[in-house]
Order: C-alpha cells, then sequence, then structure tokens
C-alpha cells in the first residue's frame, strides 16, 4: 500500500472515530442542561455514568477472561517463524500479534456495548423490590423475573459472546505462533493447542449448565401450547430435559478433565456427543411425542391446572381481579321523576363528538392561519354548584402554517414563540346554528363561567418542536389583536442560560446552525428553551416508562397544565398473555404534570404499594418522583382514569372476565367490544367518559366506560366503568345485565334507526338538500336500572368544512326519536309523541326544497327560550356586551315568529 493512501486512510479513520465521540459528548452536554434547567441533574448523571460504568467494567471482564486464552495461546505457541506466509502476501510475525492483539481490544469493546445498553436492567436487579407473590411452579416470587431473569440472561449472553470469541482470538494465536497447520492434505494441531481447546470446552459446558438452569424459568414465558406460559410438556418434559442436558454437562466437564489428563481429545469429545444426543432426545423429539399421543387426545385433562395458573396470573398482571362485579337488573320503565332524580347525568351526556367538534374549533376559533387545535380533551368542574363536563383545546402555534416568507431563523426563534389560550364548550350545548356554545373562546380569552386564565401563553405542547431563545433582544408576538399585534417578553427563567460562548457553540453544533453564535439578540440573561413538545420532554426524562397516546390539558389556579399519565410496563410476568409489543404486566402508576407555560415537569406516584416496578424506579431515582400528596389540590381533581390502560383491561377482560378453566377452555362467553354506524362507515365503539350516578350511590362521578355484547352477537351482556374521583379513583366496576334477558345493543339500536320510517325519510331528505348527514358516536347511558341511548346527528354541506350538530336520536329500548334538541328527545320518549309527525315531514320537505337551512316554528321558539337564558345568564354576570347581542337575536327571532302569525306584535312590546 502506498505511504499516501495508508495516511488517508489512518486520516478517514481518526476523523469518523472523533465525529462520533465529539457528536456522543455535545449531546451528553445537551441532555445535561436540559436536566439540570428542571433540577434532576442527578437522574442525567444516573443515565450517563451509569451506562459508562458499566462498560468499563464488562470491558475489563472480557480483557481479562480474552486475554487470558490470548496470553497462554501466546505462551504456548511454537512461535519457530519469524514471517507468515499467507499465500501472496507475507505478514512478520509480530506484526500479526499486534494486530491479534488490536482485534482482541476492539471487540472487548464493541461487546461492552451490550450489558451496558442494559444498563437499567442491571440497576433494577440491585434495587429490586418484592412483589408478595409467587409462581406457581417454581414457587419463586414475582420479582425473580422482572429484575433478577433479565440480569442472569445479560450475563449468560454475554459470556457466550465471550467464549466464541476467546475460541476465535485463541485459534487465531496459535495459527499465528505455529501451533496450528494448515495444508491442502492436513490440519495440524500442537498438544498445546488441544488441551487449551479442552479447557474451553470445559467452559462452554459450565456456560450451558448455567443457560439450562435459567431455560427452565424461561418456559414460564412460553407462547406454545394451549395457553402462554408453562403447559403439561413444558413441566413434565421440558423442564427434566433441561435437567438431564444439566446432567450431560457435568459428565462432559468430568470426561474433559479426564481427557487432560490422558491427552486423549476423544474423551472431552464424547461428553460433547453425549450432551448433543441429549438435545435431540430430550428437548425436540419426547415433547413432540408427548403432545402429540397423551396432551392432544387428552388435552383440557393434562392442561386444566395449567389455563387456570394462565388466567390467574393474566387477571393479576393486568389489574382485572381488582374489578368488582355487580348486576344490574333492567327494568325499562324510565319516568320523567328519574330524570329528574339523575339531572346531572343527562346534562352532561356528551353529545359533541371528538371529530367534528375538532373541525369546527378549527373553523370558528384558529382566528390566524398559524394557531391549530391538535386534538379535543375532556375536563370536568363544578360551576355554580352543578358538577359539568367540558371539551376543550388548546390553540397552539404551529410554525410550518407561518407563512414561507415568515418562515426565518429570527422569526422562529425568537418571534413566533407560542400558542395561546383554550376553547372550551360544555359537552351537550349548542346553539340553533349547529354550534357549540363556547365557554371559553377568542384571543384573549373570552371566559363565560367561573375559571380564570392568567397564563394563556402554551410554550409546551404537542406542536411544539422547535427550539427557541426568550428573553432575548427583542419582544415576542403574544398574540393578535384586531388589526394589530401585542408582543410581551417571557416572564420566567425556566431555560438554558446562553451567555456563555461554549454553550452557545454547544447548541450550534447541536442544532446544526451557526445562527446561535453570531446572532446580536442573544443577551445575558437569554434563555434556550428545548425538547418543548410534550411527547419528546417525557420519554427524554423517563424513556423507561411508557405513556398514553392522549396527554390532555386542563385550567387549573389561572394556568394551564398537560397531565400525561405513564405506565410502568414489563414482559416478563410469568404466565401472563402479552397484550402487545411483548408486554404482559401494566400499571398506571405516574401521573406528568407539565406546566404548558414555563415547562416545569413534575412526576407524581399514584400508588406504589400495588407496583413494586415503580418501588425500584424510586429506589434508582429517588430525585425524580414525588408523592401525589403533594400534587396540588386543583389538579387532583383533574387527573382520570386513563383511557388507554382502560381499554386494555377491557380488551383482556373480554376473554379473561371466565375464571373457570373449562369454560375459558371451551370460549364459552367470549366477549366483544359492540359495534356502531359513526360517519357513514360501522366500527368498533369507542370507550367515553361521561357524568353519571351508579346504582345505589347518593352522587354522580366522573367515569369512563364501555358496553360490551357476546362474541358474534349485538345485544349488551355488561358494561365496565373505571371511576375517577376522590376516593373512588382507579376502581373498576363491571354492572351485568341479567341473563337470559335481552337488552339491545348500540347496533341494533342503529339497526332500529334504520327502520323508523320517519327518520329515515328525515335523512334521505336532508341528503338530497345539499348536505350531508353525519351519525356520531353513541352513548350508552344507564339511568335508573334503565338504559337510554343518545346518539348525535350532524349536517354539513357538500361543499362546507363546518359540521353543524342539528338532532338528537334517542331510545329507551322500546323506541326510537329524533328531535332537535336532547331534552325534546327525552320528552318525545317519555310523552309518547310520535318521533316526527306526516305533517312535520311535508313542512320539513317544503322548507328545505326552498331553503336547506330555513328553521321551523318550534325551532325559532325554542331558539328565542335560549336567546332569552342566555341574556339573562350574562345580565347576571354583567356581561353586557354578550347581553346586548343576546337580546338584539332575541328580537329577530320573534320576530320571524310574527312574521309566520305565531305571535301578534303586541305580545312583544
Amino acid at each position: 500500500m502506498p505511504p499516501k493512501m495508508k495516511y488517508i486512510g489512518i486520516g478517514i479513520i481518526l476523523f469518523i472515530v472523533f465525529s462520533s465521540f465529539s457528536t456522543t459528548i455535545i449531546d451528553a452536554f445537551v441532555d445535561f442542561y436540559f436536566f439540570a434547567s428542571l433540577g434532576v441533574s442527578s437522574v442525567f448523571w444516573t443515565y450517563f455514568t451509569t451506562e459508562y460504568i458499566i462498560r468499563a467494567i464488562f470491558f475489563l471482564a472480557f480483557l481479562l477472561l480474552g486475554g487470558i486464552n490470548f496470553f497462554v495461546a501466546y505462551r504456548l505457541a511454537p512461535r519457530g517463524q519469524s514471517v507468515m506466509d499467507m499465500g501472496q502476501l507475507a505478514l512478520p510475525t509480530k506484526i500479526a500479534w499486534w494486530i491479534l492483539l488490536f482485534i482482541m481490544l476492539f471487540i472487548a469493546w464493541a461487546i461492552s456495548m451490550y450489558p451496558a445498553s442494559h444498563w437499567l436492567e442491571v440497576l433494577m436487579y440491585i434495587n429490586q423490590s418484592p412483589f408478595g407473590q409467587a409462581d406457581p411452579i417454581f414457587g419463586r416470587d414475582i420479582s425473580f423475573y422482572l429484575f433478577s431473569l433479565p440480569f442472569w440472561e445479560i450475563l449468560r449472553n454475554y459470556f457466550n459472546a465471550v467464549l466464541m470469541v476467546s475460541i476465535l482470538i485463541a485459534a487465531g494465536a496459535y495459527f499465528i505462533g505455529g501451533g496450528i497447520v494448515l495444508t491442502p492434505q492436513r490440519v495440524t494441531v500442537s498438544e498445546a493447542a488441544k488441551k487449551h481447546g479442552i479447557v474451553l470446552l470445559i467452559v462452554f459446558f459450565a456456560i450451558q449448565i448455567f443457560s439450562y438452569w435459567l431455560g427452565r424459568f424461561e418456559l414460564l414465558f412460553s407462547p406454545e401450547g394451549v395457553v402462554f406460559g408453562m403447559t403439561y410438556v413444558d413441566e413434565n418434559i421440558r423442564v427434566t430435559s433441561y435437567n438431564i442436558r444439566i446432567f450431560a454437562c457435568v459428565v462432559g466437564i468430568a470426561l474433559a478433565l479426564w481427557g487432560i489428563v490422558k491427552a486423549d481429545i476423544k474423551l472431552p469429545l464424547a461428553g460433547l456427543g453425549l450432551l448433543l444426543v441429549a438435545g435431540i432426545v430430550f428437548s425436540g423429539l419426547l415433547p413432540a411425542f408427548v403432545q402429540r399421543f397423551s396432551v392432544d387426545p387428552n388435552e383440557l385433562e393434562r392442561e386444566r391446572i395449567y389455563l387456570d395458573h394462565h388466567i390467574k396470573s393474566t387477571r393479576d398482571a393486568y389489574g382485572l381481579n381488582e374489578i368488582v362485579e355487580k348486576p344490574y337488573p333492567v327494568d325499562y320503565t324510565l319516568t320523567r321523576g328519574d330524570i329528574s332524580k339523575n339531572r346531572l347525568t343527562i346534562e352532561n351526556i356528551p353529545l359533541w363528538d371528538y371529530r367534528p367538534l375538532l373541525d369546527t374549533y378549527t373553523q370558528i376559533q384558529a382566528i390566524r392561519p398559524y394557531y391549530d387545535f391538535n386534538d379535543i380533551d375532556i375536563a370536568r368542574y363544578a360551576f355554580n354548584g352543578d358538577y359539568r363536563q367540558i371539551m376543550l383545546a388548546p390553540r397552539e402555534l404551529d410554525q410550518r402554517r407561518l407563512s414561507a416568507d415568515s418562515q426565518t431563523w429570527v422569526n422562529k426563534t425568537f418571534i413566533y414563540t407560542h400558542g395561546y389560550g383554550v376553547v372550551a364548550s360544555p359537552v351537550n350545548v349548542f346553539t340553533e346554528e349547529g354550534l357549540p356554545e363556547l365557554f371559553i373562546r377568542d384571543i384573549p380569552p373570552s371566559i363565560n363561567v367561573d375559571l380564570e386564565l392568567d397564563r394563556p401563553e402554551i410554550y409546551f405542547g404537542e406542536r411544539t418542536n422547535e427550539p427557541i431563545v426568550v428573553r432575548a433582544g427583542t419582544e415576542e408576538f403574544d398574540y393578535p389583536y384586531g388589526e394589530t399585534n401585542v408582543f410581551a417578553t417571557y416572564q420566567e427563567e425556566t431555560g438554558v442560560n446562553v451567555k456563555s460562548l461554549f454553550r452557545r457553540l454547544i447548541f450550534s453544533i447541536h442544532f446544526g446552525t451557526i445562527n446561535y453564535l453570531i446572532t446580536d439578540y442573544i443577551l445575558p440573561e437569554s434563555q434556550i428553551v428545548y425538547n418543548r413538545n410534550i411527547h419528546q420532554r417525557v420519554r427524554t426524562l423517563v424513556p423507561f416508562l411508557s405513556f398514553d397516546e392522549d396527554p390532555y390539558i386542563t385550567v387549573v389556579d389561572g394556568r394551564l397544565y398537560w397531565i400525561y399519565d405513564a405506565y410502568t410496563t414489563s414482559r416478563r410476568y410469568p404466565y401472563s398473555r402479552p397484550y402487545s409489543r411483548g408486554v404482559n404486566y401494566i400499571r398506571n402508576s405516574v401521573k406528568v404534570v407539565i406546566d404548558a407555560y414555563n415547562g416545569d415537569t413534575t412526576f407524581y406516584i399514584i400508588d406504589e404499594d400495588k407496583d413494586p416496578l415503580i418501588r425500584v424506579y424510586k429506589k434508582v431515582f429517588p430525585d425524580l418522583f414525588e408523592p401525589i400528596e403533594n400534587m396540588p389540590e386543583g389538579l387532583r381533581a383533574q387527573i382520570r382514569y386513563p383511557q388507554d390502560l382502560f381499554d386494555i383491561q377491557a380488551s383482556m377482560f373480554r376473554t379473561y372476565h371466565m375464571r373457570d378453566p373449562v369454560m375459558f377452555y371451551n370460549r364459552e362467553d367470549v366477549w366483544e367490544f359492540p359495534l356502531e354506524r359513526v360517519f357513514g362507515a360501522a366500527q368498533t365503539m369507542e370507550s367515553y367518559y361521561t357524568i353519571l350516578r351508579f346504582p345505589d350511590e347518593k352522587q354522580e362521578e366522573f367515569m369512563l366506560m364501555m358496553p360490551f355484547t357476546p362474541v358474534k352477537r349485538d345485544n349488551m351482556i355488561a358494561w365496565l366503568s373505571g371511576r375517577s374521583d376522590g376516593d373512588n379513583y382507579g376502581s373498576l366496576l363491571l354492572f351485568r345485565f341479567p341473563r337470559g334477558e335481552l337488552v339491545f345493543g348500540p347496533m341494533q339500536i342503529e339497526a332500529r334507526i334504520d327502520q323508523t320510517a320517519e327518520i329515515a325519510q328525515q335523512l334521505a331528505l336532508w341528503d338530497q338538500a345539499g348536505t350531508r348527514v353525519l351519525r356520531g358516536s353513541q352513548l350508552v347511558i344507564p339511568v335508573a336500572n334503565s338504559i337510554l341511548y343518545i346518539k348525535p346527528l350532524f349536517l354539513r354541506a357538500v361543499e362546507g368544512r363546518l359540521p353543524e350538530l342539528r338532532r338528537v336520536l334517542a331510545s329507551d329500548g322500546n323506541r326510537v326519536v329524533m328531535e332537535e334538541g336532547l331534552q325534546e328527545a327525552l320528552d318525545s320518549l317519555l310523552g309518547g309523541r310520535p318521533a316526527v309527525s306526516r305533517s312535520a315531514l311535508e313542512a320539513a320537505a317544503a322548507r328545505h326544497a326552498a331553503d336547506p337551512r330555513a328553521l321551523s316554528i318550534r325551532e325559532l321558539a325554542q331558539n328565542a327560550l335560549s336567546r332569552y337564558d342566555r341574556a339573562q345568564r350574562f345580565l347576571r354576570e354583567g356581561n353586557w356586551a354578550r347581553y346586548g347581542e343576546e337580546t338584539k337575536k332575541l328580537r329577530e327571532d320573534l320576530q320571524k315568529l310574527i312574521d309566520a302569525g305565531v305571535v301578534r306584535p303586541l305580545d312583544i312590546k
């Protein structure tokens, strides 16, 4: 190789190594500044130092083990040649030894990366906490499988890799030294090399003994057989097979030692052959034979006890044992008195579906193109003594929506930094135009309820992805006001100070721009704020937790907070069936609260007594977590049963409500989630939050619920609820309907809707009038041992994007009605009026032929009454502007009634 090319090659290698190393160091600085800004630098040091300490330990261990083999081979090899003849290439022996040494060092460093990447498993092994429960086969505490077994498996895999590399290094050393000679005719191996090989074979047997010992426990996670976990064949054949192979390894070690004494390679090879035969017979042939001729013909009898183990473990791993089951007798005698007694339940039926509501919010409240609503969230508050469920959405600033001319580095870093405010509306109120009645609206926020919002700015959210610099040499855009803009300066210290040239250099390299070094906008008090996307933020801080897909925003004490549900999960719970991605254990032990203004992120442990995993994490990271008692009262009132966890538990419960192994084996009572028709397509029903009062309870609760139907049938069989309020938080209640009694399911009500001629004609009429009919999510609402089925109906112009809530479909299981509002629908059900009269159909046809948006006399009267009620409320609140608007519109509605001949002008003077 020419000298110039050699130097170029060395330079390229050094550049790659330096680039990789420098990137790691810079990323470490950026992460450290981030953790330190939140006051949890100790967590960073645990992450950073533990990995490198473990890597150094295992690197040195490899050097010790591999170095012994290298040294022994070096000393025992004949070393009679000074030049290695490798065909066309002659390599000096000394250089070959150095090359082999460097190869060993490189492999040692590379292999040590494997245990270092599992640093958390090592710490969890050191800090493990008992479950207080034992597995049903070996009697070991469950903690052994979650904390000890993963650590032992890491060691097993590591030592297997060390052994394989040691064999190659030793063979290479003997080859270089002449202890192994390869010729076309034969391979010559020195006596020293043979004895060295026998010693390595003894090490192989020892590692295999350890592997087979672990393999017995790993059978508790076997996916084969009638259950997930150990089966009849596993316990009676495969465990025995592992024990036999352990014995074969012991015999192999004895034969290998005898072979060293006798200088006979055949004895250790016989031990290896014995192990291979034992594996084929006892691990391959015998289990298959027993399964086919003993288990399969008598499967239920053989596997019954293992089915019982599997059911109990799965129920425990998913918290299904905590579900309290109660009967729910249905009497179908709903009365006006029942409605009156359950007023808060009725007033909180969530008519607004989040999908059309998101479109509506975007159309009427985005205000500017660069604002956007990412999602609709749910909250609940007490307004004037009434418990109300509201839907709200944060108005985030999406820098990608800025005009092309405005997407400069200065604008995105210093000017357009944050979103502003939220939009909120009650779940079941809509105006005569079919739009939501907004509790919080506009910029700056206009609030019509007893809520304060002193800090509406949103610096941290689901759409805030870019790093920004605050307290800089220019003011930030705060919010638009008419034809002008309002500017402001950030008021808190939340980011990383960038006054030093070194830090500006670090961030310039990390974010790939030199601008942080050369801009004049950065002042001594300026701070860079990054990891502003709350999804990225929490995963950077606690990558070992899993997170709910839907963080939700809430207004508490005048500020906006994100609440994020976090889960401890594992794949190691014995006998438990995995739900997704191998996870077979889950607990919602952590509530994360993020201040939308300053980014303060706090991790609250909600119940460590029921979750050994979170106890271990708390030991490993003592400065990271706080007890739930430290959470402010206003925030505690907003935590809720997480929907992702509820859906997982409900999904598992469809099968694992069956506790009897025989019933489970025969799949006699498998449940399904109901189907419903939503926006023109049949789909699986989603769980939903609502406020209702359980039977025998004194007050309403905010809860999450999901009905069940039997497999391949549409009638309801039960409904599951997750409670969120007060001392009941986290408990699950299942209400079973009486067996043998028909309780209509959502899809059966959908069929009843389609079969009601008057409703079908009305829907067809709207479809012909240039609008599209959108059916919202069906709601199953238990009320006083009866069931209400409620379904909102949205209309959207074919050429428009603004959906309007125009009708409410309701059923009590006997009749189906469609009316302008929920109260009218209930009146129709309870009063026995027809759903839609023939004259009303004819009048509607005439109106829609002339004007698809025309309102009926009844609608005008209802609008006038609603206008009057809202005007009185604004009058009491002293909101004179809104009072004047409502009074003006009230007069317009009354004038329309006069024009229709319903009232005389004298009546409204």
